[in-house]
């Protein structure tokens, strides 16, 4: 029943199987980025948790700073990406 729904539709059952083959490998190298992504963030953690006691200024308060000026800075940067696409 399902298969003359899709012929019926217009795709071809043998264009199913390519098709979710296609997906599978897009979800594959999009959970591949962001463990790449979440190693790189870890490593970035750990050194700067090494540095702390050679570091001149005090850790804890740039600690709580960062992530707001990071968010900020890839929203400012993701908003002119976006009016850049409308010109």
């Amino acid at each position: 029943m399902g298969g003359m729904a899709c012929s019926s539709s217009g795709v071809g059952g043998l264009d199913m199987p390519v098709q979710d083959v296609r997906a599978q490998s897009r979800v594959s190298k999009v959970e591949i980025g962001q463990l790449v992504f979440i190693a790189a963030a870890s490593l970035v953690i750990l050194g700067l948790r090494r540095l702390h006691t050679h570091l001149p200024f005090d850790m804890p308060a740039v600690a709580r700073l960062a992530p707001a000026y990071a968010i900020g800075g890839l929203s400012a940067y993701g908003r002119v990406a976006r009016l850049a696409g409308l010109f």
